[in-house]
């Protein structure tokens, strides 16, 4: 049994409007709630908050039934300032539980003693999913415009840019990788054979430690430059122990068809059924490791003992987030940055209106569809700049008939119509106006771009967009904050 918000109040409760926040703190923390305590006041975004909490929230549960859970408002809540302060699930638990302006915002009295452990807030914040973010996102910007008092119809000016979200990924070489998945694999099959009963695995970690043995002969370019031999033997070992988790899989393949065998016949309990399903898992991920043993292997003895440069295409630069790619700009003093790029359109009062993860491609691809998509939930977009990688003749042509003012610089050089246009006065100012977006995307380092942890491509989704949210509630907050001190004649 889940409930959004639960209204009945006991006596030592303090209402959303009574609760008082230090005005002359500058912190991280003060700003969020601030944010958030505007959100609930405004009863509008209220509304909307709330039913679309009850809607999107895990839909397919019913939240009427169980043991009683997490309000969905504390979720959001904490979901938030995790982001907002960048803390781990340790920290969030502390100040949940220690931070007696925060219990206020999650609407806990003095008097009450509930107490959050980490277990449970990660369970509860990891079951918001992006769609549901993005929702709450446009209603963060909704209240953000009735502060600044933007009217309908006005034009609202975008700035566009895109930058790379860091997974937390070593610096990849094929040595390493191979490493990374001949341990894993002698860790599953370890595992898998006391789980279903199967020999051969007893010495795991005498394996473990030959295969590092090797690796460590030759785990840099200046030990495998001149140890070929060493190299050979590294191929070796891990190609013996990614054969002998083969015949573990050959093994846990029969056990499987024996199950299936029996469930067709109906001689299949519920600890059998429970049984197959983990063998199915096991399977798969014991395949998993294989096909990477072989991959890294063949690219080890293609590039090293052969002397051939591997194409980038075939390259992958981590085991744990295979969607990692290699980024290079060309950044000074930057070689590479390794994560997933996203790009973000932020309007002229500094709220992030959408943004696109580049799972693949570059910005040029995704410009006209970013700016669609952002169109469609603010139609009063009618002025954008672009960096240069956003640009192509294409892109240009199709962002003229969308946009009023499209003040995108061309690479290359201009036409005279080019250069007339790029004159005007509305595009001088958007170009003006266009180096504060890298504000923005460090700001969106501060709520968690800098490098997410999470290991699962959905978990980092999740992530990326509610730091989105979590940039857009403290620049809400920080604007209530200014009123309150305007209001309290305190300087600004």
């Amino acid at each position: 049994m889940r409930t959004v918000f639960d209204s009945q109040f006991s006596l030592d409760t303090t209402q959303m409007q009574d609760i008082e926040i230090d005005a002359n703190s500058r912190d991280d923390i003060v700003m969020c709630l601030y944010g958030l305590q505007q959100l609930f006041l405004d009863d509008e975004i209220r509304k909307k908050l709330f039913d679309l909490l009850e809607r999107e929230y895990k839909p397919d549960v019913r939240k009427d039934r169980g043991r009683p859970g997490m309000d969905l408002w504390r979720v959001l809540v904490l979901a938030i300032l995790k982001q907002a302060t960048d803390s781990d699930y340790d920290r969030l638990a502390f100040l949940a539980n220690e931070v007696s302006v925060l219990r206020e915002i999650l609407m806990h009295g003095k008097g009450d003693k509930t107490r959050y452990n980490r277990q449970t807030i990660l369970d509860n914040v990891s079951a918001l999913t992006p769609t549901l973010l993005a929702e709450v996102n446009q209603l963060t910007v909704e209240a953000g415009h009735k502060m600044v008092e933007h009217q309908a119809g006005t034009n609202l000016k975008g700035r566009c840019d895109s930058k790379v979200v860091k997974t937390n990924a070593r610096y990849p070489t094929d040595m390493h990788l191979l490493w990374d998945a001949t341990r894993c694999l002698i860790r599953e099959c370890f595992k898998a054979s006391e789980a279903f009963g199967m020999d051969g695995w007893r010495q795991h970690k005498s394996r473990t430690q030959k295969v590092y043995a090797a690796f460590q002969a030759i785990r840099n370019a200046r030990r495998y430059r001149f140890n070929r031999k060493g190299v050979k033997a590294y191929l070796r070992i891990c190609r013996l122990n990614a054969a002998k988790g083969r015949k573990l899989w050959k093994q846990l393949d029969e056990q499987e068809q024996r199950l299936k065998m029996q469930r067709e016949g109906g001689e299949c309990s519920r600890e059998d059924e429970i049984t197959l399903e983990a063998i199915i898992a096991t399977k798969s991920s014991i395949l998993e490791k294989l096909d990477y043993i072989n991959r890294f292997a063949d690219q080890i003895r293609r590039r090293v003992l052969e002397g051939e440069k591997i194409p980038h295409g075939e390259k992958v630069f981590s085991i744990f987030k295979p969607y990692t790619r290699w980024i290079s700009k060309g950044k000074a003093g930057v070689q590479c940055e390794l994560g997933v790029p996203a790009a973000i359109v932020e309007d002229q009062y500094q709220f992030l209106l959408s943004y696109v993860i580049l799972w693949d491609g570059t910005d040029k691809d995704v410009a006209v569809s970013l700016i669609r998509a952002t169109q469609k939930l603010y139609p009063d977009l009618k002025t954008c700049s672009f960096d240069r990688g956003f640009y192509s003749p294409a892109v240009s042509r199709e962002l003229n008939d969308l946009l009023e003012v499209n003040a995108m610089l061309k690479k290359g050089a201009c036409s005279k119509a080019e250069k007339a246009y790029q004159n005007t006065p509305e595009f001088k100012q958007a170009r003006k106006g266009h180096s504060a977006v890298e504000s923005a995307l460090n700001n969106l380092d501060h709520r968690g771009w800098s490098k997410v942890r999470e290991v699962s491509k959905e978990d980092f989704e999740r992530v990326v967009a509610t730091a989105v949210v979590a940039a857009n509630v403290h620049r809400l907050g920080r604007l209530v904050r200014q009123k309150v001190r305007e209001q309290f004649g305190l300087a600004a």
